[in-house]
């Protein structure tokens, strides 16, 4: 008995010690819990009331419990200030130290060095100190027993942001990669865990942010997939979700896409509005978001805005009056405040866009009265107040009161720490030349050239040669120096040396910063005055050949440019991403390259020329790539330009300017500049000329009649030449215009002349370095059915819904004497021409196709509808790869919506080289389907008998003008459509061997003979 009671009384003490270590283990998970949702106050609570109850634990566990009630407090302490603090900081370490003494657990030792590296990132600006200690979080989780996926997911995402911000590309693409690739392999994903995601995308989109890489595309891509996370979740988070659609936006606009651009941002303003009461009621959000909606709203409005077209005044000013009605029944933050007032300064500089400085001045004034105090905000506001002056200073220099904008120039240089001390100088030399003091308006101008680059401090405006100029690093710049020629043809009234001298250097910045930057409105307007400008200057003095290349491969380079910027943001609709991938290394590797340069300017160091030969070699190596994957014409290496070397050429560029029109004529080797006056003028005859064409009751006398004076508008003896074929390069609604249908000495000029055509001046440059190829191959002949059927007539086109007669016609007449395979009908699919194989020279489209002109890449081929999928978008071709000589689109219909830019056309030739294909034929307006017919076989006889492409199409046209005897049918709207862009040079078709017809018949016959003498055989029998 006596020891019964023994063993109870001990197995009493026991339980109670058990129950006692238990207790303070569950006020430790309760603490831990409490710790990661930020409520350090009550978590310190459970700290203590754990250490009390661990009284009679081992030393270890009481240390333990020390350092964690340490790292509370230090949490706490970081909560309350929210900013810098060296006392919490030092807690925290010496919490880990505590914690490490203990042999606290790897997971535990995991979590707290972690949050000291958030901690040291977050409030002690030390990202060095912040790595270090995330390094060591990495390392005890190596050591933990169970690995927790989503724990390590989110230090792979801190790590990754880290690393982009220290400029650490490529590991901070790794890093974020292999977050990504975890996150895929869970299962079962909460809205936590899809917010997590997002972060990871959203730090991929920030390191192609103009700020970093430079790539927006990419930028784009991964912001799009930020996007697509968040709308899994449910509920939506809501900030997060509504940024996104803001960014988007502003995104949009960087495109001129200002349509998408306002639905995205309608859209984040739906949503906030519908929980405007939870979001206003966060004090971290407070109205900060709304504002910062509506500053893009407007922002987007003002781009979109043409001068002289006040269409979005209205618009404006009602999302303005909302944001007051704000600032009135609300009491606002210092950064709220802030945001108000430089929403007031986008309708200031609204209305000093459209040239009203009085309406421009109700708004400044009001924004004046706007008072913060920056030093209560997270962050310095002051660009705000410094706007603001620049805002007045504008204000007064359109008023023409220089003076009053000189004083306030000084009152704000002597300041000092300016954000836009460099728009200061520049508006100093604007009221400085305005007021004839042109000693003191250059030493303004050098000391904006200084701070372009402290490398210019020797350079003179009136004294320097162009080539000692030295760009900066910020493509605003070329912006500031063309407003700065503008100054001086402003102050002269007509051309002076320094207007051209700064039109080259904004060349130079323009050139040297551009990379994959999107040609927005603003660098769009800036590109268009830099060509101008240079090309007005032209025509007052010869410029040399080295000029004249420069300035031709700024132009080229920058349009090309853009063409790829386009060709990777609709990456998603092509299937295939073997080239995109390419091309997406190649862009990656020249802005890092971008990215070490202006490194090694500043540092000099050894490593980084190191970095950048090794760049430069894998850069090689990527180019190399691409090149093999394109016979010629490669739309992504850019070719240099020398105008020497484009010899027995005659080659007529147009080049629309804003309201300028300017032809530039290369012809032997030498290269003349003129200005067309009138462009809108000429624009309008253009467009009444073309709808005159489609209506097939304008006399023909009468459209030669127009023909002819177009052609004096346009030209004078520019088709005089020894050139065999003339090539133009069109611009603007000239892509549209069929230019052998012009008139001179009352002959059309498809008479006397040969014409092609070519998107750019890089295909000729790349033309004259590839060789013919002499090897005969065959062609490719699709005729599609559609369901929809409407009686033959003479006038069916080829851009209605319905089966082509003609169209099938035309391809058994063509290939009964061209070898190829024949697809007709259902036979004519998309799958089928997705499939083709390469060793074909032409390929012939007898379909419907539609051009899309307000989204080129939208535009498509209607290939037979038996198939679901039976359109292929331009885009789609971006990702086949052919290597044809030759594509013919014998239906088009690009005429219809109006005549735009012409980028339909240009992006409809563009896809097809991307695809291997260096020239296509196509139509400029609907094909009407009988004479297409007629049209085409002849071509392809002349094609075979050896002619170029452009003089077998010319040819073809004419002999079907000498063969029509029905004088309605000799209107143009029947043979004047169709144009050849690209390559020119013959090509070698397969001739059908008649002999192999009549044997393939021979043996048919035999067969079916001997089956009949087997027959009576049998039967006899």
């Amino acid at each position: 008995m006596k020891n019964n009671v023994i063993f109870i009384f001990a197995f009493l003490l026991t339980s109670i010690h058990l129950f006692s270590q238990n207790e303070w283990d569950l006020y430790t998970k309760k603490a831990d819990s409490l710790d990661l949702n930020f409520q350090f106050q009550e978590a310190l609570n459970y700290r203590t009331k754990a250490l009390e109850l661990a009284d009679k634990a081992p030393a270890s566990t009481q240390k333990m419990l020390q350092g964690l009630q340490l790292f509370t407090k230090a949490e706490a302490a970081f909560s309350f200030t929210k900013k810098s603090n060296i006392e919490a900081y030092q807690l925290m370490q010496n919490a880990i130290d505590t914690l490490q003494e203990a042999n606290a657990a790897p997971e535990r030792m995991s979590r707290v060095n972690r949050r000291l590296a958030e901690n040291s990132f977050d409030y002690m600006y030390n990202p060095k100190e912040a790595e270090k200690y995330l390094d060591k979080a990495f390392s005890y989780f190596s050591e933990t027993t169970q690995k927790d996926t989503i724990y390590l997911i989110e230090m792979l995402e801190f790590s990754g942001y880290m690393k982009i911000l220290s400029r650490d590309y490529e590991e901070a693409i790794k890093t974020n990669e292999k977050g990504l690739k975890l996150f895929d392999e869970l299962s079962g994903k909460s809205n936590k865990d899809l917010e997590l995601k997002s972060k990871m995308y959203y730090n991929m989109a920030l390191l192609y942010n103009v700020h970093f890489m430079d790539i927006p595309q990419k930028e784009y891509q991964y912001t799009i997939a930020s996007k697509e996370v968040l709308e899994q979740m449910e509920p939506l988070h809501n900030e997060s979700i509504i940024n996104t659609y803001r960014r988007l936006a502003l995104f949009e606009r960087e495109y001129n896409n200002y349509e998408s651009s306002i639905n995205y941002i309608n859209k984040a303003l739906k949503l906030y509005k519908k929980h405007q009461q939870e979001l206003s009621a966060n004090p971290q959000i407070g109205f900060k978001l709304e504002f910062a909606l509506y500053r893009s709203y407007l922002t987007i409005l003002m781009d979109k805005s043409e001068q002289g077209d006040r269409s979005e005044e209205q618009l404006i000013l009602e999302n303005l009056r909302e944001v007051t009605k704000i600032t009135k029944e609300n009491q606002l933050d210092e950064v709220e405040k802030a945001n108000y007032k430089g929403i007031l300064g986008i309708v200031t500089r609204y209305y000093l866009y459209h040239n009203l400085p009085e309406e421009a001045e109700k708004y400044n004034n009001l924004a004046k009265k706007v008072v913060f105090d920056s030093k209560k905000a997270p962050y310095s506001l002051e660009t705000f107040n410094q706007q603001v002056k620049i805002d007045e200073i504008n204000i007064l220099f359109q008023k023409k009161h220089y003076q009053q904008a000189l004083d306030l120039i000084d009152e704000a240089e002597k300041t000092g720490g300016n954000q836009h001390d460099q728009r200061l100088l520049e508006l100093k030399a604007e009221c400085l030349f305005s007021r004839n003091k042109l000693a003191l308006g250059y030493e303004a101008v050098n000391q904006i050239l200084i701070k372009i680059s402290n490398q210019n401090i020797t350079f003179k405006i009136s004294e320097s040669k162009v080539q000692n100029f030295v760009p900066g690093e910020a493509i605003s710049d070329a912006v500031r120096l063309v407003r700065l020629a503008e100054s001086f043809r402003e102050y002269y009234g007509e051309y002076s040396s320094e207007e051209e001298k700064l039109y080259w250097l904004a060349l130079a910045q323009f050139q040297n910063n551009i990379g994959n930057t999107p040609l927005n409105k603003t660098l769009k307007n800036t590109f268009d005055k830099i060509t101008a400008g240079l090309i007005n200057s032209a025509l007052e003095r010869p410029f040399s050949d080295e000029e004249n290349n420069q300035l031709l491969n700024f132009i080229e380079k920058v349009s090309s440019q853009q063409f790829i910027n386009k060709f990777l943001l609709k990456r998603e609709i092509a299937g295939s991403t073997q080239h995109y991938n390419l091309i997406e290394e190649e862009q990656y590797l020249r802005a890092y390259i971008t990215y070490l340069k202006k490194e090694y300017l500043k540092q000099k160091e050894e490593t980084l020329k190191q970095q950048i030969f090794e760049k430069e070699l894998e850069l090689k190596k990527v180019t190399e790539k691409i090149a093999t994957q394109y016979k010629s014409n490669n739309p992504f290496v850019s070719p240099t330009i020398d105008i020497e070397s484009l010899t027995g050429e005659n080659i007529i560029k147009f080049k629309a300017l804003d309201d300028q029109l300017f032809k530039i004529t290369i012809r032997e080797g030498n290269i003349t500049y003129a200005k067309l006056e009138n462009y809108n003028s000429i624009k309008q005859e253009i467009e009444h000329y073309l709808e005159n064409i489609n209506n097939l009751n304008i006399d023909i006398n009468d459209l030669k009649k127009q023909g002819a004076h177009l052609y004096k508008k346009l030209f004078t003896n520019d088709f005089d030449t020894a050139a065999a074929v003339t090539t133009i390069i069109p611009d603007d609604v000239l892509h549209y215009l069929p230019f052998d249908l012009l008139v001179k000495d009352n002959k059309y000029l498809v008479e006397n002349y040969t014409i092609s055509y070519m998107p750019s001046l890089y295909f000729i440059a790349e033309q004259t370095s590839t060789p013919v190829s002499s090897k005969a191959e065959k062609a490719i002949f699709f005729a599609p059915e559609y369901s929809g059927q409407l009686a033959e007539s003479k006038l069916a086109v080829r851009g209605e819904a319905y089966s082509l007669l003609g169209a099938k016609e035309e391809v058994s007449q063509i290939s009964s004497f061209i070898e190829g395979d024949v697809y007709i009908g259902n036979q004519a699919s998309k799958t089928q021409f997705k499939s083709l194989e390469n060793n074909v020279s032409v390929i012939h489209l007898a379909m419907h196709s539609n051009l899309n002109d307000k989204a080129p890449e939208l535009s498509n081929l209607v290939f037979s509808d038996s198939e679901q999928d039976y359109e292929m978008y331009i885009s789609e071709l971006y990702g086949l790869s052919f290597n044809a000589n030759l594509a013919v689109l014998s239906a088009c219909n690009t005429g219809i919506g109006g005549f735009k830019d012409g980028g339909n056309l240009v992006s409809m030739h563009y896809a097809f080289t991307t695809a291997g294909i260096p020239a296509t034929v196509a139509s400029l307006w609907n094909a009407p389907d009988l004479s297409t017919k007629e049209i085409m076989v002849a071509f392809y006889k002349n094609l075979q008998n050896g002619e170029n492409k452009a003089t077998a199409l010319q040819n073809a046209k004419l002999d079907y003008l000498k063969n029509t005897t029905d004088a309605n049918l000799q209107h143009p709207f029947y043979w004047a459509g169709f144009m050849l862009s690209g390559d020119k040079t013959p090509i070698l078709l397969v001739e059908k061997s008649e002999w192999t017809d009549g044997l393939w018949f021979a043996l048919i016959v035999i067969a079916i003979l001997i089956l009949v003498y087997v027959y009576f055989k049998k039967i006899k029998k």
